[in-house]
């Protein structure tokens, strides 16, 4: 194991190709993998080893349900919805208790706003942390404080989808 596959493996990266490669038997085995990290790893290491870990996780997990959850029956929907529900409630709690900025917390509040706009949870807490992350996390040029090209690039990316979330 080496750190690269340990995150695209505990990310659920590989769901974003396994959606692109289709057919059902790669949904059976998508699922299949999903239900066995949910076995092996529910736990609270897997939501305080890495922001960045969780976040990806939960974001891949909500943005491909349609793919792998679409034909699960109702137990492993069950067990599926739990997981992001888990990871939504771990997101949503580091917030309220983490109040300086940075660039990885403005995709955890994308994450949040997502969930709680797929169930129709009221979202205008999430929404003033997010209105609040651009004074912050922008400077009077409107580029990201780290000044890196990257990380503001990315930073515009995860805006670009908070406003299709609002949509």
């Amino acid at each position: 194991k080496n750190d690269e596959d340990f995150f695209v493996y505990h990310s659920f990266n590989w769901l974003k190709v396994a959606k692109e490669t289709g057919g059902s038997e790669i949904v059976k085995l998508a699922r299949d993998k999903i239900l066995t990290w949910i076995k092996a790893n529910h736990g609270l290491r897997f939501y305080l080893s890495n922001l960045s870990l969780l976040s990806k996780r939960a974001i891949n997990l909500i943005y491909h349900y349609d793919f792998y959850g679409s034909t699960a029956n109702i137990k492993d929907k069950s067990k599926i919805k739990f997981i992001i529900y888990c990871h939504y409630f771990f997101l949503k709690n580091y917030l309220e208790n983490y109040k300086e900025s940075s660039q990885e917390l403005i995709e955890v509040k994308k994450i949040v706003l997502l969930y709680e706009a797929i169930h129709k949870l009221n979202t205008s807490k999430t929404i003033n942390q997010i209105k609040n992350s651009l004074n912050e996390d922008l400077n009077s040029l409107g580029l990201h404080q780290s000044m890196s090209p990257q990380i503001h690039a990315e930073y515009i990316n995860h805006l670009i989808e908070i406003k299709r979330i609002l949509l």
